[in-house]
């Protein structure tokens, strides 16, 4: 599933979108990436389940390398106010990455690499 991390990063891009249309189909395209990447027990009605199955950030990234920088890009830009070459800053995309990191496995405390990982985003969240 290689195309998960492209398609993530277009569907947050899609959220700023004029058209309604985009808007919406960026919204069902971020869900089917979230039931992919997140174990599905962690989407039932139970969120408090806990999975072996269910992924870590640092196995999200390690799967998306790419997915990192661009998620961090996407909080600095909307910190700031800016969308260079986006539609509209109107509606800033950050509700679907607060999403994503509330969905990951959370990590013991002696795994270094997704310490490290969410540290990065500590200061913009």
């Amino acid at each position: 599933q290689p195309f998960i991390g492209d398609a993530i990063s277009v569907a947050i891009m899609g959220y700023v979108d004029s058209a309604w249309g985009i808007r919406n189909s960026s919204t069902m395209v971020f869900a089917a990436c979230l039931l992919r990447v997140v174990d599905a027990d962690k989407n039932s009605s139970n969120s408090e389940a806990k999975s072996s199955n269910a992924i870590t950030i640092a196995e999200l990234f390690r799967s998306y390398p790419q997915l990192s920088a661009f998620l961090r890009a996407v909080l600095d830009a909307s910190l700031a106010n800016k969308f260079e070459g986006w539609e509209t800053s109107d509606l800033p995309p950050i509700l679907p990455i607060l999403i994503l990191l509330y969905r990951v496995q959370p990590s013991s405390a002696s795994d270094f690499d997704s310490t490290e990982h969410f540290a990065k985003f500590v200061p913009k969240v």
